[in-house]
């Protein structure tokens, strides 16, 4: 088995690769970028970088593995410090 790091990469290429195959087919523009560091600190500072107009989110109600290591509280971190509107799907 790779060590940890590589498997979490490789499963978030593959991610990312669908995510842009269904934005293309939807002709929706959107650009992608893999970083590393606190989630709700990176999405904040990713956005203030990028100058985005809004941030869409997803929140699920069920509790996967995902939804554990993250926690409740990223979603609700990233609208009090976003620089710009924060829209929140329920996936």
């Amino acid at each position: 088995v790779k060590n940890i790091e590589d498997v979490l990469n490789s499963n978030c290429k593959r991610e990312i690769a669908e995510m842009n195959s269904i934005a293309d087919t939807e002709g929706a523009l959107i650009k992608t970028r893999l970083e590393e560091g606190d989630i709700h600190r990176k999405i904040v500072e990713v956005a203030e970088e990028e100058r985005c107009d809004i941030i869409i989110m997803g929140a699920r109600r069920r509790r996967n593995w995902i939804s554990r290591f993250l926690g409740d509280h990223v979603v609700e971190k990233v609208i009090n410090q976003a620089p710009c509107p924060v829209f929140v799907v329920n996936s």
